[in-house]
This record gives structure tokens, C-alpha cells and sequence, in this order.
């Protein structure tokens, strides 16, 4: 095996085994500064898969609400499809539940999935952060999990 031939396994088994790292080493060529961000930017999908599981156990404890603001991508669009088969979550845009008649009835606890600290419709809303998913890099990014703090009907 040829020197080339092993240099290139051996970056092929960076880019599958630490695909930061990899791309932390060819950063600096041209054009792949913006291939960085399939694993630092947004379009990575860093923190959706840890936002799912907490929600899922938040979900063993009862019936709960997931909202996202309308946007396309991560981590909206994989949120809605992770978890639009559990059985306790109804996981649904902001705009289909905020001031619907199912959230005027709804005591059911409500949480937000956000992108930084971006709450869509609720940004009017008494709203506390229960975690933060910081994405890698210098982007200072991170998926939110928000919960809706119970408003106070007037009787």
C-alpha cells in the first residue's frame, strides 16, 4: 500500500470516528471552512438527539405538550419527527397551539425547543430554561429546553 493510499484511509477513519477533529484539520483549505459547519453549525443536528431524550423523560412522568417555533431544519424539524410517535408527548409548531382552544383548556405541562434563546410565539410568555445544549466551536450556540411557567386564570 502506497503512502497516498494510507493517508487517505487514515483521514477517511478521522472523518467517520471524529469528524470535529477532521474537520479541524483541513479547516484551513479552501472551501472546506464552510463544510465545518455540517459539524459545528446548525445543519449538524448537535444537541437534538439529548433535547429528544430529556423530553422522552419528561414524558414517563405524564401527558406533556412539545412546541417549536416555525422554522425548517434543526432543531425543529427533527424534533417534530423524533418525536411525533410517543405516545405522551404531542409535539406540535407554536402556532398551531399558542391561543388555540386546546391550550386555553390544556393544563398539561408545556415546553419549548428552541435555537438559542429564540421562543417564537412564547417570547411574551413567562418562560424558565431547564437546559442548554451548547454546540461545540466558537458559535456560542445552543438548543434550548424551555418550560412554560403555569399562568394564573382569572377566576
Amino acid at each position: 500500500m502506497g503512502l497516498g493510499v494510507a493517508m487517505n484511509v487514515a483521514l477517511v477513519g478521522v472523518m467517520v470516528v471524529a469528524p470535529r477533529v477532521f474537520f479541524g484539520m483541513v479547516e484551513w483549505l479552501p472551501g472546506m471552512k464552510a463544510e465545518a459547519g455540517q459539524v459545528k453549525g446548525w445543519v449538524s443536528g448537535y444537541g437534538v438527539r439529548e433535547v429528544v431524550e430529556d423530553i422522552r423523560g419528561l414524558a414517563r412522568q405524564g401527558p406533556i405538550v412539545v412546541l417549536v417555533r416555525v422554522d425548517s431544519g434543526n432543531p425543529e424539524d427533527a424534533v417534530l419527527l423524533w418525536l411525533r410517535s410517543e405516545k405522551n408527548v404531542l409535539a406540535v409548531y407554536d402556532w398551531e397551539y399558542v391561543g388555540s382552544e386546546m391550550d386555553q383548556a390544556d393544563r398539561l405541562p408545556v415546553y419549548f425547543v428552541s435555537r438559542d434563546g429564540n421562543l417564537g410565539m412564547l417570547e411574551d410568555e413567562l418562560m424558565e430554561l431547564v437546559k442548554r445544549y451548547d454546540k461545540p466551536g466558537e458559535s456560542g450556540g445552543y438548543v434550548g429546553l424551555w418550560k412554560r411557567e403555569k399562568r394564573i386564570e382569572p377566576e
